[in-house]
């Protein structure tokens, strides 16, 4: 035998000794449960009234699915575009179908400049 196929046979028997192990243990103690991702990375759609105005959390994120979202904040860069890598300063207005987070939660919020339609997680009313 060569000592490729006999490497190959050794960690066959290793995967196959430690399997069970980490098995049982990730059933009864996951690093992260599906109750954690249910209730903290849900996204909801939600739509918004022209005239509305929202503040942002830390790590808010947002798809804009249909209407004129404005990018509002005291900072330079506001909201950034995850899909693009672009920051989108006070003033700009939030691109459709594109991943944005707010980065921060230091007066960081968007205004509705018509009726909106958005997938959204982590908003809180201002």
């Amino acid at each position: 035998m060569s000592k490729a196929v006999k490497y190959t046979v050794l960690i066959i028997l290793f995967l196959m000794v430690i399997n069970p192990v980490f098995s049982e243990n990730l059933k009864d103690d996951p690093l992260v449960t599906r109750s954690y991702l249910e209730n903290f990375y849900e996204w909801k759609k939600a739509v918004f009234t022209e005239g509305q105005s929202f503040s942002l959390n830390e790590g808010s994120m947002m798809v804009v699915l249909k209407g004129k979202v404005e990018a509002v904040g005291m900072e330079e860069e506001v909201i950034i575009n995850l899909t693009t890598g672009e920051s989108l300063k006070n003033g700009d207005i939030l691109p459709f179908n594109n991943l944005l987070i707010a980065p921060d939660s230091q007066g960081i919020g968007i205004k509705f400049l018509s009726d909106t339609t958005m997938l959204i997680l982590g908003l809180k009313k201002k």
